[in-house]
């Protein structure tokens, strides 16, 4: 929030835990939805302050979300993947089954301290995958 003071300067102020303009976007590229699926997603959080989570999805160029996830607290991961099947659910909303889509996971805390991993489960082969996020092209 930036306030103009009646002495001509200009005072910025910031909610502690909201870092709306330096926040974390990352994008898990390609999850496959399906009933013989189990998607693993998780937010890691190395800094001090909380954040809360929140998700779109684009499916074949159809976006969807934005997904209220939860937070995550300082110093620890949190596990996304229920959350997210549920909200869309609950949303009212749908991917196809043997769809691939692009998951954009979205934390208010420092970018520097939130890193997101992706993967999936075949669960009928016990096959586990990762997949390529943002911050993997980016390393």
């Amino acid at each position: 929030v930036f306030t103009y003071d009646t002495d001509s300067t200009v005072a910025a102020t910031l909610a502690a835990g909201e870092w709306d303009l330096n926040g974390s976007n990352v994008t898990v590229y390609s999850m496959p939805f399906g009933a013989n699926i189990t998607p693993f997603l998780w937010v890691s959080n190395e800094g001090a302050s909380s954040g809360t989570i929140t998700a779109t999805i684009n499916n074949d160029g159809t976006a969807s979300g934005v997904y209220e996830l939860g937070s995550v607290g300082p110093r620890s991961n949190q596990h996304i993947a229920s959350a997210l099947l549920s909200a869309i659910d609950n949303a009212g909303d749908s991917v196809t089954d043997g769809s691939r889509v692009d998951i954009t996971i979205t934390v208010t805390a420092p970018e520097t301290d939130v890193h997101v991993y992706g993967g999936y489960k075949v669960d009928s082969d016990g096959d586990r995958l990762n997949l390529e996020t943002t911050q993997t092209f980016d390393e």
